[in-house]
């Protein structure tokens, strides 16, 4: 399986005649690694000629075909290339792998698959599982190459900030809602108080700071402190970004 994910073909063929793997077996294997492509009807049904005599492969292949149309049922629109003679190294999968790959920067970004039997083998209960692992430098590297970092001038970032933890919540969602107008927004994730978090907001450039406050919610408004002219003033929730487009554009 290593020998596979590393896609050292040849060393894969030469541990199979020194295991004395059958003719068949060696056959089917090669012709395994021939097929890939993005048609899926094509693909499945090519790979289900070559398996039929192997009743579990032909399982595995009718059930990859249902996990592709569900995705596209789902709304997958990016191309799915179904790599027959694809393999990942660790061998605790059960059922179908997968990555997400860049093509155009030979690159995978995302790795994983199904494994319902290691939840089970480490202590925990019997547990159908799927996960992946993302690689967070690799997926940079890939908006990097597509210019999908936006420059951002220091001065229009904004700090939300809360009184109590109580409040974590309803910090969060405002959050969500100004970064979804195009506002760019750090959040105080340490929860360090407000004359600590006006301070790290200062420093690191932010032109105003939300104060989330239990008085201030009730009202469905906010404290928006302006850290230039040290002013602030209650505003409504509903016209925070209206008033945060009027002074950081």
């Amino acid at each position: 399986m290593s020998l596979i994910d590393k896609n050292q073909i040849k060393e894969v063929f030469q541990k199979l005649t020194n295991l004395n793997a059958s003719t068949v077996c060696k056959d089917v294997l090669q012709q395994l690694f021939q097929i890939k492509g993005v048609n899926s009807e094509e693909i499945i049904a090519k790979g289900s000629s070559v398996v039929k005599a192997f009743d579990s492969a032909a399982d595995y292949l009718d059930n990859l075909e249902k996990i592709v149309k569900l995705a596209r049922i789902g709304g997958v629109k990016a191309p799915i290339l179904i790599d027959l003679g694809f393999a990942r190294g660790l061998e605790y999968y059960t059922g179908m792998i997968f990555e997400v790959i860049v093509p155009q920067l030979d690159l995978s970004l995302v790795g994983g698959g199904r494994y319902d039997g290691l939840v089970e083998l480490y202590g925990g209960d019997k547990t159908p599982a799927v996960g992946c692992a993302p690689g967070i430098s690799r997926i940079v590297l890939a908006m990097d190459e597509a210019n999908l970092f936006v420059d951002t001038d220091e001065k229009k970032a904004v700090l939300v900030t809360f009184v109590n933890d109580d409040l974590v919540g309803e910090a969060l969602r405002i959050t969500n809602l100004l970064r979804k107008s195009g506002i760019f927004v750090q959040f105080d994730v340490m929860g360090r108080g407000i004359s600590r978090a006006l301070s790290q907001a200062s420093t690191s450039g932010c032109s105003h700071t939300i104060i989330v406050g239990q008085d201030e919610m009730k009202r469905q408004s906010v404290v928006l402190r302006n850290l230039i002219d040290r002013s602030q003033k209650e505003v409504k929730v509903n016209d925070l970004i209206h008033e945060l487009n009027k002074k950081i554009t």
